[in-house]
């Protein structure tokens, strides 16, 4: 059995953990807010025994008998330990008083009679120990109220919100930094001022007015736009009171707005891109399980269904007609949401009896958009337009071969037939007027043929061979004279006038623009054809005099019927000039007009020394 002590120290040294244990459970008894657990709440309890032990033993110290240094190092230690855990300076003093009565209740249980000597020592190390501890606790928890002080202060500075704390009055009790910016007054300036001082009276009305639903407990929203230093910036503004922050019965008033400028530019463009999107084509939107999340108007009108029978649902559901794997829409829309390319196609809907021209894109979420357009009438009408080009294949063939074959007999038979020497005049005229009739049928054929390539796209063919240019030229009016006696027809030719082209297609440039220009000419005035090279191309013009081409005739006058004036002789169809234009064109050349009163009319064919596809050197 130990010894019983004879004096405090030797109590309080021998009954350690006892007095620990009775501190801990009188704690968890009388302070049942506390929810520290037993560590925390013993801390420094241990070492403020040792403390007393050595106060007890060795007495105060002489200079400073209030003040036991090795106590009060340890309170200084527990109080800075208190200041960081949830508990309030009461605690901290019960804690030392609990402490003297946990003592002096185990010396009575002993038995033991403490001397007036140690229980004044102990009273005055107790009373060191609430001091030191008491001071240091208050020194902590001012220091840790300055520094959230100035953390929540950097905090509102940063915050990308304008903060305004105002009291009753209306005053500005604070301000942070984003809101003295959109204010354009310093931060150090605003304090004690009013929104009346800073913003437009209208601005500053609606926000003050809102002051008074704030103190009945009412949250107000309002949305303003302010000039600010950075333009025209709208702001959310929420208004609530703060109950309580200067006394119960004076509660402070928050305004915090957010800038929405950007928000509500974005939301604006987001609506316009609605609207747009409900005026263009029919659109429908997937998700990845293939739901239909989205659709405009004109997707309800080609589909005849609405909205609310389509949206959420999937889409092999709604149009099960899609769903075979041979369907171009379920082919190419699983190619979209596998893959992530865009895909365009056109295909038919038989349900609707409709062709669509469809575009489907993947959209980021995962899923497809998909655009489309009635092509019904444009799939029809490239549908006769190919029965129309079939016909006219089928017709170039039969003018080709069909016609062709009995004119070059009537033009053999009349050529037979005027060699001859036993036929009388009238005979001769008769049959030189069949052989004229019969060549421009035959010219009029080659240009309803060659019409009838350019439409189909296949160009006026050519047969590029080494030729003279000025001797085509030569034989082509000397071929003409003799119909036009009373018109001087003269070629001119400079250079080197060799090049690579078809020689019957350039008599037939030059024979169209020579006979224009003989029949629109001035009576009796000279037709000119002049050849020449420069700059390494070839060129020829034909001139002739008389009423100019009016200028807004020329942007069509290469076009099929296109003629500067009626026709004369009332037996051309309008071809010539087409054709003169697509001969050139064949070639890599171009057709110039010039037409005024004063210098004539003069068509001028460029051509290069050989056609861009090449062929053999001029």
């Amino acid at each position: 059995m130990p010894p019983t002590p004879s004096t405090l120290a030797d109590l309080i040294e021998a009954r350690r953990e006892e007095l620990s244990r009775r501190f801990v459970e009188r704690a968890r008894r009388e302070l049942r807010e506390s929810r520290m657990p037993d560590p925390q709440l013993l801390d420094s309890f241990p070492a403020l025994l040792d403390a007393l032990v050595d106060a007890l033993r060795n007495g105060p110290a002489p200079r400073a008998p209030a003040e036991p240094p090795r106590v009060a190092a340890v309170a200084t230690v527990h109080g800075e330990q208190r200041a960081g855990m949830p508990v309030d300076v009461v605690q901290l003093v019960w804690e030392y008083g609990i402490l003297g009565d946990l003592i002096l209740e185990l010396a009575e249980e002993q038995r033991l009679r403490p001397s007036t000597p140690d229980l004044r020592v102990l009273e005055t190390a107790i009373n060191a120990a609430i001091a030191e501890g008491v001071r240091r606790f208050v020194q902590a928890r001012e220091v840790a109220s300055r520094r959230a002080d100035a953390r929540l202060r950097a905090v509102a500075d940063h915050a990308p919100a304008a903060l305004v704390l105002r009291g009753r009055d209306g005053r500005f009790l604070f301000v942070n930094r984003f809101a003295a910016e959109v204010l354009g007054v310093p931060q150090g300036e605003l304090l004690g001022r009013r929104f009346e001082d800073v913003l437009p009276p209208a601005v500053a009305r609606r926000l003050t007015g809102a002051d008074a639903r704030a103190e009945r407990g009412t949250t107000v929203e309002l949305r303003e736009t302010l000039d600010t230093p950075r333009g025209l910036r709208t702001f959310h503004t929420v208004t609530f009171a703060l109950a309580g922050a200067l006394a119960p019965e004076d509660p402070a008033i928050v305004s915090i707005g957010l800038d929405v400028t950007d928000a509500q530019s974005a939301l604006e463009r987001l609506r316009h891109a609605d609207e747009l999107l409900e005026l263009g084509d029919a659109f429908l939107e997937l998700d990845r399980a293939w739901r239909i999340v989205r659709v405009n108007r004109n997707q309800e009108r080609l589909s005849r269904r609405s909205r609310e029978t389509t949206l959420g649902r999937v889409l092999w559901e709604v149009w099960p007609e899609l769903a075979r794997p041979d369907s171009p829409y379920w082919i190419e829309y699983h190619r979209v949401m596998n893959e992530r390319e865009p895909r365009e196609f056109e295909a038919y809907f038989e349900p609707l009896d409709m062709w669509n021209a469809v575009a489907a894109y993947p959209v980021t979420d995962g899923g497809v958009a998909v655009f489309f357009r009635d092509a019904t009438r444009r799939m029809r009408d490239e549908q006769r337009l190919r029965q129309a080009r079939d016909f006219e294949q089928q017709l170039i063939g039969i003018v080709s071969h069909d016609l062709r074959n009995p004119l070059n007999a009537i033009l053999l038979g009349t050529s037979s037939l005027l060699a001859r020497e036993d036929l009388s005049d009238r005979n001769v005229a008769s049959i030189a007027r069949i052989r004229s009739a019969a060549e421009r049928a035959a010219r009029l054929i080659r240009d309803l043929l060659d019409l009838t390539r350019a439409r189909l796209g296949a160009g006026i063919p050519i047969q590029p061979r080494p030729t003279q240019l000025r001797q085509v030229a030569q034989q082509v009016v000397d071929e003409l004279e003799p119909s036009y006696p009373d018109r001087p027809i003269s070629v001119e030719a400079s250079g080197d006038t060799h090049g690579h082209w078809d020689p019957d297609r350039i008599a037939q440039v030059i024979g169209n623009l020579v006979t224009n220009a003989l029949k629109y000419g001035a009576r009796g005035t000279p037709v000119t054809v002049r050849v020449a090279a420069e700059d390494g191309e070839v060129w020829l013009s034909v001139h002739n005099l008389g009423v100019p081409i009016p200028a807004e005739i020329i942007p069509t006058l290469f076009e099929p019927g296109g003629r500067a004036a009626p026709d004369p002789t009332g037996r051309s169809v309008g071809l010539g000039l087409f054709i003169v234009d697509r001969i050139a064109d064949a070639h890599g050349g171009r057709v110039e007009v010039r037409s005024d009163e004063e210098d004539g009319t003069t068509f001028t064919v460029r051509l290069p020394r050989r056609p861009p596809d090449g062929g053999a050197p001029a």
